[in-house]
């Protein structure tokens, strides 16, 4: 059920509003913001939604005043970035799909880009 709730909530993404574009672009370098502008609507919304997490576990066991919490931050916006802009919330489904059946033949096809959607879904 989760699984469902979470493709769910990726197809209705939305994207940072006005507030969230400001703190994207005060936080990020020009390189920086256009790989995380890349991403998907999802993947985006994503981050943000980690970004407001750690922050939210740092100030409540008080680390704020111990960590760089703009570093944290950038960390958060950019994890995912390697996924590019072709991991959509279908393709996604199928790399869910294919480790949980194919669970082997997803490991052994996940080292490497190819032409090939279903081992480049596993390797992104």
């Amino acid at each position: 059920m989760s699984r469902i709730v979470q493709f769910v909530r990726g197809i209705l993404a939305k994207g940072p509003d006005k507030k969230e574009q400001n703190i994207i672009n005060d936080l990020l370098s020009p390189e920086a913001q256009q790989a995380f502008y890349n991403m998907t609507v999802a993947d985006q919304r994503h981050c943000l939604n980690v970004m407001k997490t750690a922050m939210d576990i740092a100030t409540c066991r008080g680390l704020s005043d111990s960590i760089d919490m703009d570093f944290l931050k950038r960390c958060c916006l950019l994890h995912d970035i390697g996924r590019g802009p072709k991991m959509n919330s279908f393709r996604k489904v199928y790399g869910v799909l294919l480790d949980k059946f194919f669970h082997d033949w997803s490991i052994n096809n996940s080292d490497k880009a190819s032409d090939n959607i279903f081992k480049d879904i596993m390797y992104r």
